[in-house]
């Protein structure tokens, strides 16, 4: 998973791959490689569960949503249209990601 600024454009279902991670202070730069950065600092279930609104609050928290890593704040609307709707499609110039690997 590299990173780059680009153009969210999601069309997911409920069966998208999610995963969360608390690297968001250890980005650099948008031209690094992320993928062990996010290894690292993965959050299981286990260590979501002891308590999950420290890590919904947590600023370096980060969501990969498939290919993609957003912080929460751009995560969250994703997540939540997916929760509700069962869907989810985007397509907005200001809605920006650190994009595909």
């Amino acid at each position: 998973m590299s990173a780059a600024v680009g153009e969210a454009e999601a069309e997911l279902d409920e069966e998208a791959d999610i995963e969360l991670s608390l690297c968001g202070d250890q980005i650099t730069s948008h031209e690094e490689d992320l993928l062990p950065l996010f290894l690292k600092h993965k959050v299981s279930f286990e260590k979501f569960v002891q308590d999950p609104m420290a890590i919904i609050n947590n600023p370096n928290l980060m969501v990969k949503i498939e290919d993609k890593l957003y912080d929460w704040r751009l995560a969250c609307p994703l997540i939540v249209s997916l929760l509700a709707f069962k869907k989810v499609k985007f397509n907005n110039s200001n809605y920006t990601c650190l994009a595909p690997s």
